[in-house]
């Protein structure tokens, strides 16, 4: 009986020693995670105010007939007066581009108030325009003159102007160093008021830049690209993750 009781004393001594031992092993795991994840992860973004550099106006002359022909005989007569009004305005034949001369009918049918229907045709000609400029200005005025092909009975469709900035690749660099900085000084603030101190970037990825109307609050997950506006804003994203000490 005594030799059992000798057995089971020590049985329990060893898993005592046992239990101590696995112990301090999770504790000293839990204290290396701890400081493993020692780190802060904050966003920086960079803003630079830019102005666009290049400017595309797109608009098409389209016409309506009662027969191919006269729809087609009337585009012929537009296009000279097309051509004519860009060469008033300065417009170089080279920052033009036509498209190919669109002709053809439509059909569908008309119901009566008694219920009867008559099918009808009608016929068109068109033909689009393109016209890039880095003479922004001048490509304004062409655009607002519009007004005088319309006079002349030209059946004019006129978009927007589009504005393109295209230096995007020069500016890329410094912006993003500007904005790991602005990510070092929050990173900074965040961790000074916790009694900590910043250390060595831990890792660092860029996102997706912004082109914005100026002074816009705009933003798009896969990046923006505004051709609306002249004047617009680059916007840089860094995300980064700093050690702390």
């Amino acid at each position: 009986m005594e030799k059992k009781l000798h057995q089971v004393f020590w049985a329990a001594a060893l898993l005592a020693v046992a239990l101590v031992v696995t112990g301090i092993i999770v504790t000293n795991g839990v204290v290396q995670i701890r400081a493993a994840q020692d780190t802060i992860s904050v966003t920086g973004s960079a803003k630079e105010p830019v102005e666009s550099d290049v400017a595309v106006w797109n608009f098409s002359v389209n016409i309506r007939g009662d027969s191919l022909q006269a729809a087609y005989a009337e585009l012929k007569t537009a296009i000279p007066k097309i051509d004519a009004f860009l060469a008033s305005q300065g417009v170089p034949a080279e920052e033009i581009v036509a498209g190919a001369i669109n002709a053809g009918s439509n059909t569908y049918f008309d119901e009566d108030a008694q219920g009867r229907r008559t099918q009808r045709t009608t016929y068109f000609a068109n033909r689009s325009y393109r016209v890039t400029s880095i003479d922004i200005d001048r490509l304004e005025r062409a655009s607002r003159g519009a007004g005088d092909l319309i006079a002349q009975g030209v059946a004019l469709d006129s978009g927007q102007l589009e504005y393109m900035y295209t230096k995007l690749a020069d500016l890329r660099n410094g912006l993003l160093e500007r904005a790991t900085e602005d990510a070092k000084g929050r990173a900074e603030a965040i961790a000074k008021s916790s009694g900590a101190k910043i250390g060595a970037i831990k890792s660092a990825r860029m996102g997706v830049f912004q082109i914005t109307p100026r002074n816009s609050t705009m933003v798009d997950d896969y990046g923006m690209n505004d051709t609306s506006t002249r004047l617009k804003d680059v916007t840089a994203v860094v995300g980064a993750e700093f050690r702390l000490k």
